[in-house]
């Protein structure tokens, strides 16, 4: 298989937006909760993170797909979201040190946020690499959330 790797373009905005709203379905639902994911669907709060975003999102496609975008704020990994059918399969590892390694050129830390109850993402960000720095609570959720970085190492 064949990964590219781009900047997004206002024309990939439908297949982010799909890929975005099955993410949610899929992801999020577990440990969010159905009434939480169809509230930030329904409201169009999705969609518009996308097009608040598009010009921030790097995506990973496999044969003209888009599998995969992660949305950078400088040096805050702001959201990253795989289908479904790729997760578990190391194409997310692929993508997200290829990532790293291109804003450590550039920054001497990156960081990211992830929600305590997303199990699986944590554990994913553990495997690659990403060291938790803080827990904090977020009032507006009741959620507790998860403080991330990666330094940039030496010879980089």
């Amino acid at each position: 298989m064949e990964y590219t790797i781009r900047k997004v373009t206002n024309e990939d905005k439908n297949a982010l937006m799909k890929l975005s709203i099955k993410t949610l379905n899929s992801n999020f639902r577990p440990f969010m909760g159905d009434e939480a994911v169809d509230t930030f669907i329904n409201s169009g709060m999705a969609d518009k993170e996308i097009m608040d975003n598009i010009n921030n999102i790097s995506a990973l496609q496999i044969n003209m797909e888009i599998i995969e975008l992660c949305v950078w704020k400088d040096n805050l990994l702001h959201l990253m979201m795989i289908a479904p059918d790729y997760q578990g399969t190391g194409v997310a590892s692929y993508f997200i040190e290829h990532m790293c390694r291109e804003k450590l050129k550039e920054y001497d830390e990156i960081f990211l946020e992830c929600f305590e109850n997303n199990i699986r993402a944590n554990a994913f960000y553990r495997k690659t690499g990403w060291i938790m720095y803080k827990k904090e609570l977020d009032t507006d959720f009741n959620w507790y959330r998860l403080f991330y970085k990666k330094q940039r190492s030496e010879g980089m």
